[in-house]
């Protein structure tokens, strides 16, 4: 080995560990949408519970729980969010987060199933696959790591307004 390649070799995967180490994985209160346009807003009270999600740079089940309990209680969707004894139940999948390995523009998809039933007799009102879509670029962030967390956030973001707006188009009795 030449004089100063473990050096250089060093400091080439200590400058890596330390822009890894600035990236975090996706958070809730960066994927909730700040606003939200519903059709209809429902009275009663909601359980929310989110499965399927994953570890680091993915989607964590508790991410995008809080993203959505954010949501229905800056939209109003529902009159508010228990975590047990609502007459409502929605239940969120995240089916699959599909993101680039490597790349200059990261394109992230999020693909979640949402289903609202009755809590007490667990009868599906409704439930329908909802897929986001988002797209982070070297002006969003210089480190990739960050490029695709900021990816990862905006296509769940997408996926939790569509949910929102969905809900609120139902009209439950």
């Amino acid at each position: 080995m030449r004089p100063g390649a473990a050096t250089s070799a060093g400091l080439l995967a200590s400058t890596f560990l330390v822009l890894a180490g600035c990236a975090q994985a996706p958070k809730g209160k960066s994927i909730a949408p700040a606003t939200l346009a519903v059709d209809h807003t429902h009275e009663a009270p909601v359980e929310v519970h989110v499965r399927g999600g994953g570890d680091g740079y993915r989607l964590s089940n508790e991410a995008l729980h809080e993203a959505i309990v954010l949501a229905i209680e800056r939209s109003q969707v529902f009159g508010k969010v228990l975590d047990d004894g609502a007459p409502y139940r929605l239940d969120v999948v995240i089916g699959g987060v599909h993101q680039p390995p490597i790349g200059w523009n990261f394109t992230v998809e999020v693909k979640t199933v949402w289903n609202l039933s009755t809590a007490d007799t667990n009868e599906t009102i409704w439930q329908e696959t909802i897929t986001g879509t988002d797209q982070a670029t070297p002006g969003d962030a210089v480190v990739a790591v960050n490029r695709l967390r900021i990816a990862t956030e905006r296509a769940a973001r997408a996926c939790v307004e569509e949910g929102i707006r969905r809900l609120s188009a139902l009209d439950l009795q």
